[in-house]
């Protein structure tokens, strides 16, 4: 019986392991047909190593691929196209990058991701609702700290996401206000909101990292829930005969790599 494509996923232990450039980037052939994997660093400096780099990488898959039967993977939902290449680093990093890239070419974008309310059904299988709700938060005070430039106010930045995420869990009784999540947080870490504590946030949620439980969760959604939904469409658009331009986080990448060896037959 064949393997199924998660069933190549690196581990995180074995990643773990590893030293790799970021950012990180591959290619792979079948016949007439191509896949490239640009793995990024996330930064909005338009002025950052990783965009000229991604530009290259860009135009070397459009000589090659057809483009009517190409679509370009982008991480965390369907973006926006912007106006400017600028505009779009700063709004989005590299997903709006090349969301505005794709779009000048007339390609079509895709986000494989799971729906909200997926992620949480399968995080409450293992994990708390504080711990999950502490998550979520931890993630947008991250995104937040992320913006280049003037950052828009994180009560409200940080507020919407809690709403969304009352939202999309279905758990109409917890409290997702952002004074709970300074509560929970104290809880777990003994520590002190401040935020402009990015370290904090990115070292709670690094998936990565094996400091506390949220490192745990945040293992558990990136590789139980999001790699395995997401590479079952990359094989199913790779399958469908398409040519894949794929923008992900460079860990994602270099887990990602065997998966997609074994898809191509490399």
């Amino acid at each position: 019986m064949a393997c199924k494509i998660e069933e190549h996923l690196m581990s995180f232990d074995k990643y773990n392991t590893l030293k790799h450039k970021v950012p990180y980037l591959y290619s792979v052939k079948h016949r007439e047909q191509y896949l490239y994997y640009f793995g990024s660093n996330h930064s909005r400096d338009s002025k950052n190593i990783q965009y000229e780099i991604l530009r290259d990488f860009w135009q070397d898959f459009l000589k090659h691929a057809n483009r009517k039967e190409s679509v370009v993977f982008v991480e965390g939902g369907k973006r926006e196209v912007c106006n400017t290449e600028i505009e779009a680093i700063a709004k989005g990093a590299e997903a709006h990058y090349i969301t505005y890239l794709a779009d000048r070419e007339c390609i079509e974008t895709f986000s494989p991701e799971p729906s909200e309310k997926h992620r949480f059904g399968e995080l409450e299988k293992h994990f708390s609702k504080k711990e999950i709700a502490f998550y979520e938060f931890a993630r947008m005070m991250l995104q937040w700290s992320r913006h280049h430039g003037e950052k828009p106010d994180f009560r409200e930045y940080v507020g919407n996401s809690l709403k969304n995420d009352k939202t999309n869990s279905g758990w109409l009784d917890f409290d997702f206000s952002i004074e709970h999540m300074l509560e929970i947080q104290n809880q777990l870490f003994n520590r002190d909101f401040d935020e402009n504590d990015a370290s904090f946030y990115y070292d709670v949620t690094n998936p990565t990292a094996t400091h506390s439980k949220i490192n745990e969760l945040s293992r558990f959604d990136d590789s139980n829930i999001r790699d395995t939904y997401i590479l079952t469409k990359i094989e199913e658009y790779w399958k469908s005969g398409k040519n894949l331009f794929i923008v992900y986080g460079a860990s994602h990448a270099v887990r990602h790599e065997p998966a997609i060896k074994y898809l191509s037959g490399k």
